[in-house]
């Protein structure tokens, strides 16, 4: 046993000798250099472990950057743990403050592209210093581009400051900036463009017109006589004789003007000065009194009463408009006076709602902005550059055209206390002066919206220069808009909407409540409630006979061509007039007819030649099918129908037929419709329901709480049934300070003055029902009751921008109300409605449509 023990314990012994024999202890060595030289004796490190960092070394002029592995660039990390040999370098980068000095002197020295233009990287060309710019000036971009500089502002030096930073090192750096003037315009190139109408309101055949650019140079310029010459071919009223005459390289343009109405004649001129650069009329009327009469008849039943001692004006004082304060140049070319296109055009036409647009290829006569998917809408939009980059040249005179246009176009400017609208545009101005007409288009509807914040201004379409099927964003977020477009939503849609949602008993979504409330209703016996959401004018002839002229005259057709048969009796007939570019369209009204009467007539169709065509639907306009005959190679399409209701026998008429019946029809018979069409026929339709359910109706309110306005044409016809009397309307233009107070008769309308009258306003009653509020307390025409209204004081104008952007704003002609006697001591003083009419009653939202709180002030006023 005991050699046994002995013998494993030696064998034991031997082989743990033979693993530890095995067991070798490795050592590495690591040497430091700097340049050449050995900078620290090396160090002898075990496998495994790692070695410690040495004191950093110094070179002069040099910052050190750590220690590299032997032929290469890679930082080595201490925390390595060593398994090999290692030679490591310093590595050194040049100073970071001489770094920075090294990008500055850099570029100082390549600053300026041209005099127009900085250079400012964002990364020093030489070491990579980071640069970062503040700019406080209006006339320098971020992207480095210059603005000529203000002739107004004293100012001929701007500064920038960088602040350049490598590692932690900063240097900041402040340069004075000279700043470039406006340099006179050259022209050089020619461009003879198509011009063709694309409204019916004046048609001016088609033609073509000469636009001027300078050498490679995108924004049009033209010789505001060819311009005048163009118009003179249906938008210049006939009876205008305008003469031109050159002296000294100034254009005078003067003409007489008498006007009818009030038996006045008035002497108006406007001087176009190149050496003064200025625009002046002796009075603002001068790019208004030549205008032709629109196609649309908007005055019917409206008189002036002359004679009233009460009328007042007050004359304006001339107008002066000074291109040099924005930038830009009228010049003389081939011996005639040449003006930036866009100013020409908002100057001459601006006042009619008619526009002469320009998209680089083409010129387009339109009234009004055209609506997205409409054919004019579609013709503006297609152009050659479409998808394209904006010339910067172009962008600017956009910008300078767009300060020029808030100056002095925009109603509200004097309202809102605002010098001038560049102080605006210039906190955007990198937004607006870009290549990217996207950007610019979002810029100005942001701008509008969140900055601007009325409601009478607003973002028509975007540039041609963009996608066609380009739309600017549109937050659906109440919180992204202005104060006032909040209020208007809080306070009016969703407010009242949430009234009527009680009254009618129906779950409110978004403002869909105001189609909830009848036309009308009554409150007790003797008080009605007529609805009136807004005011609304058609392009109506009214007689008391059948018109054949009339007829023969909308279908643009001789009156020996016998188009309809002969309507026999009726007390009153409405001719609607829906023509277009395209079609030719009649709806016709006629009171007085029972509802036998529509058979009797469809059997004279037929007797006439006309084909009855119809087919099995279930589309409710098409169930009757429609009438149909050839007539000097047209195609007429005819339907006739009868409303029960009303009690009104309808014909339309078109000079088209659909390919086959189950399109969709252009002319579809709808009497409710034509008749909410023109508010003048709709208050008669519903006086005469209102009167004929109750007999004794003795009080009307007028609800207008979700009248947000319309033409004012239609205003005055519909005060024309609630007074007999001439009603004051008072005006005031902040082009040339112009105030005014007329006295206006309605003549022609069924009288419903004596009835009792009152008016329910709330915040959504704004912009011509406004007016109406107005009007009824300068004129003491019945009670106010509900809350004040929505405000709203000028008319809008459309405006036309040089990137083809289009917006609608408030316009320079205020409506309001004067006080005083016109003596020394109590003078004439004209008050804007721009911010509502206090009602006389006071009525919360909630009870707008309580029918005991109504008749409580009603009865017991």
């Amino acid at each position: 046993m005991m050699f046994k023990k002995v013998s494993f314990s030696f064998a034991m012994i031997i082989i743990l000798t033979t693993l530890m024999s095995c067991v070798k202890s490795s050592f590495y060595t690591v040497t430091f250099y700097v340049d050449d030289t050995i900078f620290d004796s090396y160090q002898t490190i075990e496998e495994g472990d790692t070695i410690s960092e040495p004191t950093e070394p110094i070179k002069d002029d040099f910052d050190f950057a750590g220690w590299t592995i032997d032929d290469s660039e890679i930082i080595f990390d201490f925390n390595t743990k060593i398994e090999k040999d290692y030679i490591l370098r310093a590595t050194w980068v040049v100073d970071a403050q001489a770094a920075i000095l090294e990008d500055v002197e850099s570029f100082e020295e390549n600053m300026y592209i041209n005099e127009n233009q900085l250079n400012l990287l964002s990364t020093g060309s030489i070491n990579g210093s980071h640069i970062n710019w503040t700019i406080d000036s209006n006339y320098i971009l971020s992207n480095g581009m210059i603005l000529p500089i203000d002739e107004k502002d004293d100012t001929l030096e701007n500064s920038i400051t960088a602040i350049f930073t490598l590692r932690d090192a900063t240097i900041e750096k402040t340069y004075t900036i000279d700043l470039p003037e406006d340099e006179p315009i050259n022209i050089s190139e020619i461009k003879n463009v198509e011009y063709e109408s694309l409204t019916t309101e004046f048609e001016l055949p088609d033609q073509n017109l000469t636009l001027y650019f300078e050498e490679d140079g995108h924004v049009p310029y033209v010789k505001v006589s060819d311009f005048y010459a163009l118009l003179d071919t249906g938008f210049i009223d006939n009876d205008i004789d305008m003469s031109l005459s050159t002296e000294n390289d100034i254009l005078k343009m003067t003409y007489s003007y008498e006007d009818v109405d009030f038996n006045e004649t008035y002497e108006l001129s406007c001087w176009i000065d190149p050496s003064e650069n200025t625009i002046r009329v002796n009075n603002s009327s001068f790019f208004s009194a030549y205008l032709e009469t629109t196609e649309t008849n908007y005055s019917r039943h409206i008189f002036y009463d002359l004679d009233n001692e009460l009328n007042y004006f007050e004359e304006g004082d001339e107008v002066i408009y000074d291109l040099s304060d924005y930038h830009m140049d009228i010049s003389i070319y081939d011996g005639e006076v040449v003006v930036p296109y866009y100013i020409v055009n908002q100057l001459f036409t601006g006042d009619s709602y008619f526009n002469i647009y320009y998209n680089q290829d083409n010129l387009y006569g339109i009234y009004s902005l055209p609506s997205e998917g409409a054919s004019e809408y579609e013709n503006l939009k297609q152009s050659s550059v479409n998808d394209g980059e904006l010339p910067i040249d172009l962008a600017l005179h956009n910008f300078n055209v767009l300060a020029f246009d808030l100056d002095y176009f925009y109603g509200l400017k004097d309202i809102m206390d605002i010098d001038s609208y560049y102080d605006l545009l210039y906190t955007y101005k990198d937004s607006l002066i870009t290549t990217n007409s996207e950007v610019i288009d979002q810029k100005i509807y942001d701008m509008i919206v969140d900055d601007l914040d009325e409601l009478h201004t607003s973002y028509g379409f975007s540039s041609y220069y963009n996608d066609v099927d380009f739309e600017v964003s549109r937050s659906s977020y109440i919180e992204d808009y202005g104060d006032r477009f909040q209020a208007f939503y809080f306070d009016g849609v969703w407010a009242v909407d949430a009234a009527i949602s009680v009254k009618w008993d129906y779950s409110p979504f978004y403002g869909s409540g105001s189609g909830e409330r009848p036309y009308y209703w009554f409150l007790d016996n003797k008080t009605a409630m007529l609805t009136f959401d807004s005011f609304n004018t058609a392009d109506i002839i009214e007689s008391s006979t059948y018109d054949i002229s009339t007829i023969s005259e909308i279908l643009d057709v001789s009156e020996t061509v016998s188009i309809l048969p002969q309507i026999e009796g009726g007390t009153k007939y409405f001719y609607y007039n829906y023509s277009n570019n395209d079609q030719r369209m009649l709806e016709l009204l006629v009171k007085g007819k029972n509802a036998s009467y529509a058979q009797t007539y469809v059997d004279a169709l037929i007797d006439s030649g006309y084909e009855h065509i119809n087919e099995d639907t279930d589309v409710s306009y098409k169930l009757e099918g429609y009438y149909t005959k050839e007539i000097n190679n047209v195609n007429y399409m005819v339907l006739v129908t009868y409303d029960d209701t009303l009690d009104l026998f309808y014909i339309g008429v078109i000079n088209e037929t659909p390919d086959v019946f189950s399109d969709q029809w252009l002319l579809i018979p709808d009497v409710m419709g034509s008749v909410l069409s023109d508010s003048a026929v709709y208050m008669e339709m519903m006086l005469e329901e209102i009167v004929e359910e109750q007999p004794g109706v003795e009080n009307v309110i007028l609800d207008v709480t979700w009248n947000t306005g319309g033409n004012i044409g239609a205003l005055f016809r519909v005060l024309g049934f609630i007074t007999d009397e001439a009603f004051s309307i008072s005006s005031y233009s902040r082009t040339d300070d112009t105030m005014s107070r007329i006295y206006v008769d309605i003549d022609g309308v069924p009288s419903y003055a004596y009835l009792n009258w009152s008016l329910l306003t709330s915040p959504l009653t704004f912009s011509a029902a406004n007016e109406l509020s107005t009007i009824f307390r300068a004129n003491d025409l019945g009670y106010i009751i509900g809350s004040t209204s929505g405000g709203g004081t000028s008319s809008i104008t459309p405006i036309m921008l040089p990137s083809g952007s289009a917006i609608s704003m408030s316009s320079n002609n205020q409506n309001g109300y004067i006080t005083g006697t016109g003596l020394e001591d109590d003078p004439y003083v004209f008050h804007h409605n721009e911010f509502g009419i206090d009602p006389d009653y006071d009525l919360i939202t909630a009870y707008l449509y309580d029918s005991e709180r109504l008749l409580d002030i009603i009865y017991n006023d």
